[in-house]
């Protein structure tokens, strides 16, 4: 299942990226559609794997046996997240700039810390690392959070064409944490 998930979420990705580019020609119009469509799969991905605990348990017995491969759904997100970043670059190439220092910086950490957690997705990671390991995908994992909800701010703000894909990506974000801590919640209670 795991690798089925990882393939699902990849390919959507890249379906997404080759429709906009059919759509809009190989050109700069083309990947801005390309990296705006794969940042829709990569951000519907993240948010149900970001909720997935409290999904799961508010859901019922399907809802948890779709969610219960938490790994699978995290490396679909990664190369859905991977499939992104390859058009962001074929955007700038187009374009023939430079991102800007802040986007790098603030992207790149969000990138390496998602191929951090791609490398420790086994369970021998996970038991060699031990506490480091939930710390690193804890940080990891709220850090993307914060990239989709400032980019999707940032949309919300620019008005014109894009404030409507801003508002429901911050309003994506905000419901998707609130139900990741309301999973945290619910489990302490389970386990009291």
């Amino acid at each position: 299942m795991t690798a089925r998930l990882a393939v699902a979420g990849t390919a959507a990705a890249l379906v997404a990226a080759v429709l906009a580019l059919a759509l809009h020609g190989p050109d700069v119009e083309g990947w801005r559609h390309a990296t705006r469509w794969t940042a829709r799969v990569s951000a519907s991905i993240f948010a149900v794997l970001f909720a997935a605990t409290a999904l799961s348990r508010l859901g019922g017995a399907g809802v948890a046996a779709a969610l219960a491969d938490r790994r699978g759904l995290g490396l679909g997100f990664a190369g859905a997240h991977l499939v992104h970043a390859a058009s962001i670059a074929a955007l700038f190439a187009a374009l023939r700039e430079r991102p800007a220092t802040v986007a790098l910086v603030g992207g790149g950490l969000a990138y390496a810390l998602l191929l951090a957690m791609v490398a420790t997705s086994t369970d021998t990671a996970r038991r060699a690392l031990g506490p480091w390991w939930k710390r690193l995908h804890l940080a990891g994992l709220w850090y993307v959070w914060l990239i989709f909800l400032q980019s999707y701010l940032g949309r919300a703000a620019e008005g014109g064409d894009r404030v409507a894909e801003g508002v429901f990506g911050v309003a994506l974000m905000i419901g998707s944490a609130a139900l990741r801590l309301l999973g945290g919640r619910i489990r302490r209670r389970a386990s009291a």
